[in-house]
């Protein structure tokens, strides 16, 4: 029996999200360490993640990056990642190298991005990085007497969902015992398709006001070959609830005005406002894989506020 931990999305960055009241930067760096105290404490051999360490291709918050590094460095536990779109510019898997990610995962021997299938024990860990094609990665030859784990930064889910998100009751049949995927934040419950197990925990990350009811958290999963995985999910104790994180948006405050008697419009504001900076990210992941003009995604990569 194997067992360790998965997390994804956490979006390190040295500012604040849009309507984030409380010192994000360092709220992500508690989380961090969170993760690998309670990973340590439960008797996890290793630490997986699903993309999206950080928010934009490079970051210039040097005590952020220092932290991290300090919690991903001084732990016992190794750290097998896929890479998200958020660590690379234009999606483009060429500039990594150039990344604030590669600049941590050179300086740290315990961080490692699976480019190659990796074996550990009974267990042989892969990854589909943000640039693959997940209809390719579920072609992939696999040793049938071990325990296969994907590690996949892809819009996946069993939820009824838009835009170009996948179901996963299309991946089958799937040569992977078990599929932990990142890059949605909402995440989904674990399920079974097939002979497959499926979980995303939802990122550790909230940025957007649509993340006020979610409680960050990740999960702890033992498993062997041929026998039905146990997979946990813990929520961080260190994450305040959300109205203690968010603050008032434009809308709310409008709908709030005694003088503003606009209720039905201000609902469709705070819809909106919710979803816009996952919309903008998304319609500009879909534009980009689709040939959408550079000065559009200019534009959208603006709207979204990333670093640059």
């Amino acid at each position: 029996m194997t067992k360790f931990s998965f997390f994804t999305d956490i979006h390190l960055s040295g500012v604040n999200p849009r309507h984030r009241v409380d010192d994000f930067p360092k709220t992500m760096l508690a989380k961090l360490r969170e993760v690998y105290e309670v990973s340590n404490a439960l008797g996890c051999e290793f630490v997986t993640f699903g993309g999206d360490f950080f928010n934009s291709h490079r970051i210039f918050s040097y005590e952020v990056i220092s932290e991290a590094m300090d919690v991903m460095c001084d732990t016992d536990l190794k750290t097998y990642a896929c890479i998200g779109e958020h660590d690379l510019f234009g999606h483009s898997p060429n500039t990594y190298q150039s990344s604030t990610l590669a600049f941590m995962v050179r300086r740290c021997a315990n961080f490692c991005i699976l480019f190659d299938p990796m074996p550990l024990s009974d267990v042989v860990l892969h990854a589909k990085h943000e640039w693959e094609n997940m209809q390719e990665a579920m072609k992939r030859t696999v040793d049938p007497t071990k325990l296969n784990v994907l590690i996949c930064h892809e819009l996946i889910t069993n939820r009824r969902a838009m835009f170009d998100v996948i179901d996963t009751n299309t991946l089958n049949p799937c040569p992977f015992d078990i599929v932990l995927s990142g890059d949605l934040h909402d995440g989904y419950d674990v399920h079974e398709v097939g002979n497959t197990f499926f979980c995303n925990p939802g990122a550790l990350a909230r940025r957007a006001i649509n993340d006020l009811n979610r409680t960050p958290q990740f999960a702890v999963i033992e498993a062997e070959k041929g026998q039905m995985p146990v997979i946990q999910l813990k929520q961080l104790s260190c994450a305040k609830p959300g109205n203690e994180v968010f603050g008032e948006s434009i809308a709310e405050m409008v709908k709030n005005t005694d003088e503003f008697d606009g209720n039905a419009f201000t609902e469709e504001m705070l819809d909106f406002e919710a979803d816009s900076v996952d919309v903008h990210e998304l319609i500009q992941k879909i534009g980009t894989k689709n040939g959408v003009r550079k000065e559009v995604l200019d534009y959208l990569a603006q709207k979204r506020g990333v670093e640059v």
